[in-house]
């Protein structure tokens, strides 16, 4: 299947407002598109997306629908959802064994009563 810039602007805008959060966390994002029954329609369309997350293993992702754009949207939104949930998975985790980040004692108050 021939991608044209419509299709190709489509993943990329798709892509970043779905991993925007989490955006720096993933330093590649594999896409493909594709009609699995070719001409004969129907719900065929499918986008399969590979999102490589940094310290983690990659999230894949398959959607399919009648609409190839539609199918991009969904996978991509669904890829957002899946990374997100990695890396906040993992961070609880972390925070579990006692693995606090570097700049935790910049964000608590010099006040009374906090840390001085």
């Amino acid at each position: 299947m021939q991608i044209n810039p419509g299709v190709r602007s489509h993943i990329m805008r798709r892509m970043r407002f779905a991993l925007g959060p989490v955006l720096a966390r993933v330093p590649r994002v594999y896409v493909w598109v594709g009609d699995e029954n070719g001409p004969k329609g129907g719900t065929d369309k499918f986008c399969s997306v590979r999102a490589e997350v940094e310290g983690h293993a990659p999230v894949f992702v398959r959607d399919c629908h009648a609409d190839l754009y539609a199918a991009i949207s969904l996978a991509a939104a669904r890829t957002g959802r899946a990374v997100l949930r990695t890396v906040q998975r993992h961070e609880r985790i972390d925070r579990r064994r006692g693995e606090l980040p570097d700049d935790i004692f910049d964000s608590l108050s010099t006040t009374e009563g906090g840390v001085s």
